[in-house]
């Protein structure tokens, strides 16, 4: 009896530890759309023009799917405030697209950075980062 409650002991502990995977803990990936239609990098502008910039985000382990986006804006070196948060739904947990239409500051040398965050199930995050500076 000794032996059958040993090996019943042992395959429990075989199985426990094969099932239990460790998660790799990889970033949600996140970029830029880099078409002609969009802005995907640093750019100068007038003042009050707009520049549309998409991003492109998508899980990257199977269970780790996406949570949360945001959008926070840092002007002219200043403190990243959140200007645009939300929580992403069952559609939206494998891949997502957003479009945002981004305005030139005010004034000459006047410069906005937008950071673009997304975030995953374990809580991981990535992030994008475009700076307009107003001509």
């Amino acid at each position: 009896m000794k032996i059958i409650k040993l090996a019943l002991v042992v395959f429990t502990m075989a199985f426990v530890a094969t099932s239990c995977k460790k998660d790799e803990g990889k970033l949600p990936s996140i970029q830029f759309n880099t078409s002609a239609d969009f802005v995907s990098s640093d750019i100068t502008l007038p003042e009050g023009d707009t520049a549309v910039i998409q991003i492109i985000a998508d899980k990257t382990e199977d269970k780790d799917v996406l949570k949360k986006f945001d959008i926070s804006l840092s002007e002219n070196g200043g403190v990243n405030q959140s200007i645009y948060n939300v929580d992403l739904n069952s559609d939206q947990e494998d891949h997502f697209e957003y479009t945002y239409r981004a305005v030139a500051g005010a004034g000459s040398g006047h410069t906005r950075k937008y950071t673009f965050t997304i975030s995953n199930r374990d809580g991981l995050v990535n992030q994008q980062s475009i700076t307009i500076t107003t001509q």
